[in-house]
């Protein structure tokens, strides 16, 4: 057993997190993502989940490529897509053959770190990558950050995140076209009556750290809140943000940033 308790497996990890997703969407958080895009060409989403950010994603873009590690959630998406009637097709990314991306969603099983993704997108073909509310079964985190699982701590969470916000910048500014976005929402413990524009100018701050590397933009006007319940982390034993010993003047919000690539 780990610090963190029995380690889920990617079929528990994904009964888990359709809990969490039923109960952000009843919150209307999906939607508030959703209100935030224009019409989008071609969308990379960093993970699939159980569907619901992938139907808000194909309400926006015509054509959505996602990549998901977890294969039971790739499965449990393209059931959910096509009972709402997209069309959808699922490849392995070590397929032999290319894909033809020809379905409305494409999700490919596989790594978001695999580099053969680089292969199967062609550069500066993605408008806009979607990074939604990230997050894994132990196994996967543990081979993404070189530790065994029973050396994961609760630090090792946000340290996953921070790992695939990185991988998303770089990924950015090989696939994506000119005045592509990436845009990351993610579960944060925020006081809650901080100034907006404090957190803004804090999270523009941490992200900058990887965007301007990659030449992105990050305009504190870009960055958004949504409170949440603590309830909608609690609908599963995922740990997400680690609030059970915080003060009480911290609360659950949603983060919304936006990074603009600049060619």
């Amino acid at each position: 057993m780990s610090k963190l308790g029995t380690p889920m497996s990617p079929s528990d990890y994904a009964q888990h997190w359709r809990a969490n997703a039923e109960s952000f969407d009843n919150q209307g958080c999906y939607q508030w993502m959703n209100d935030q895009l224009t019409p989008i060409f071609t969308i990379l989403e960093i993970g699939c989940g159980s569907g619901r950010s992938t139907l808000a994603l194909a309400r926006k873009g015509n054509k959505i490529i996602s990549i998901e590690a977890n294969e039971t959630l790739a499965c449990e998406t393209s059931s959910y897509l096509r009972s709402e009637g997209i069309s959808v097709e699922i490849i392995r990314i070590d397929s032999v053959s290319l894909p033809t991306f020809s379905s409305k969603v494409t999700i490919v099983v596989g790594d978001v770190f695999n580099e053969r993704m680089l292969q199967i997108i062609k550069p500066r073909s993605i408008n806009f990558i979607a990074c939604w509310l990230i997050g894994a079964y132990p196994a996967l985190i543990s081979v993404t950050l070189g530790k065994t699982i029973d050396e994961l701590t609760t630090q090792d969470i946000p340290d996953y995140r921070k790992n695939v916000h990185q991988r998303c910048y770089e990924l950015g500014s090989i696939l994506l076209a000119e005045d592509g976005i990436i845009h990351f929402v993610d579960r944060v413990g925020l006081i809650a009556t901080a100034p907006l524009a404090e957190t803004q100018s804090e999270f523009a701050r941490q992200h900058r750290k990887f965007s301007d590397r990659f030449a992105f933009n990050i305009k504190e006007s870009d960055i958004a809140i949504k409170h949440i319940t603590q309830a909608s982390l609690d609908a599963s034993q995922i740990q997400h943000i680690g609030l059970n010993d915080a003060p009480p003047e911290i609360a659950c919000f949603m983060i919304s940033i936006k990074a603009a690539f600049i060619v």
